[in-house]
């Protein structure tokens, strides 16, 4: 009975440790690019190093750099396992009134920053 219970306090605090260590991982990730067209959000992940992947799209009426970023997802390879390094996963909606709609709001948050 003791060997079961040394058992699971070893798993739980091993545990633990690993969701810890994940947290650390991801503590300096990347900026937050939800609700940005995909061409502005690469660009910015890109210059912080991250490669982008596309995960996932639904819509096809704009291109792929006019689609919006609607979830994001930062994943980092250990050196020696693989040569991907830092990579972002990101989800995109690619309608025409969705991205209209963002990029109205997109201006009118400008306009009232400039005044």
């Amino acid at each position: 009975m003791k060997s079961v219970v040394k058992v699971a306090a070893v798993a739980v605090a091993g545990a633990g440790f690993s969701l810890a260590a994940a947290g650390l991982a991801h503590a300096g990730g990347p900026s937050d690019t939800t609700g940005q067209l995909y061409a502005d959000a690469s660009s910015t992940l890109k210059g912080e190093g991250y490669s982008v992947v596309v995960a996932g799209r639904s819509g096809d009426q704009v291109s792929l750099d006019n689609c919006l970023v609607s979830h994001q997802e930062a994943f980092t390879v250990k050196k020696g396992q693989d040569d991907r390094g830092k990579m972002v996963h990101v989800t995109l909606r690619c309608y025409k009134a969705e991205v209209a709609a963002a990029k109205k709001a997109a201006e009118e948050k400008a306009k009232a920053a400039s005044t």
